[in-house]
């Protein structure tokens, strides 16, 4: 029997050792401070299944990180992504702006294919919305030499504040 309690004393004076010390306010009154709370992940839907970029050839020549959260820009983005592609661009996907807002990434014009771009995840945190995008290169692979304008959209719930892009950078898989 005392040996069970050595046991059971030990093992919880190591767990002591090992938890993380709980966020408290700078007054020490013991409120948590939201600066020092994990990211909370938060549900995207990107337009387009699979790991592309939504489209490779569009109006938009520019590097751009944008959130779209009404009907109008949302029709004036849409426009100008399908402003290569002809008179007639595809119906406009139906978005309900009082729920959701979109997320619009461009890489900008590059020399050649084998370039993406892709909303990955967005997450809340203290300081507001971070959406992350990866930027794809193609390494060594051979690429058409067109011209391209990598775009990615996705759709999330409607927040307010904030929203601010972080970026990954990696080379297309295969063709390092």
């Amino acid at each position: 029997m005392t040996r069970a309690l050595l046991v059971l004393t030990l093992a919880g004076l190591t767990s002591l050792g090992c938890r993380k010390p709980e966020p408290v306010s700078p007054d020490g009154e013991g409120v948590l401070d939201p600066s020092v709370l994990p990211a909370q992940p938060l549900v995207i839907t990107r337009l387009r299944s699979g790991p592309e970029s939504f489209t490779y050839s569009s109006g938009i020549t520019d590097a751009r990180r944008t959130v779209i959260r009404d009907d109008a820009a949302w029709r004036s983005a849409w426009a100008e992504i399908w402003a290569r592609t002809g008179p007639t661009p595809p119906p406009l996907p139906a978005i309900d702006f009082t729920r959701d807002m979109i997320v619009l990434a461009s890489l900008g014009q590059r020399n050649s294919g084998g370039y993406s771009i892709t909303v990955d995840s967005a997450s809340r945190s203290a300081g507001g919305i971070v959406v992350w995008v990866t930027k794809l290169t193609p390494g060594k692979c051979g690429t058409t030499g067109a011209l391209t304008q990598p775009v990615d959209l996705a759709s999330m719930a409607k927040v307010e504040g904030t929203v601010t892009f972080r970026e990954r950078e990696a080379i297309s898989p295969g063709c390092m």
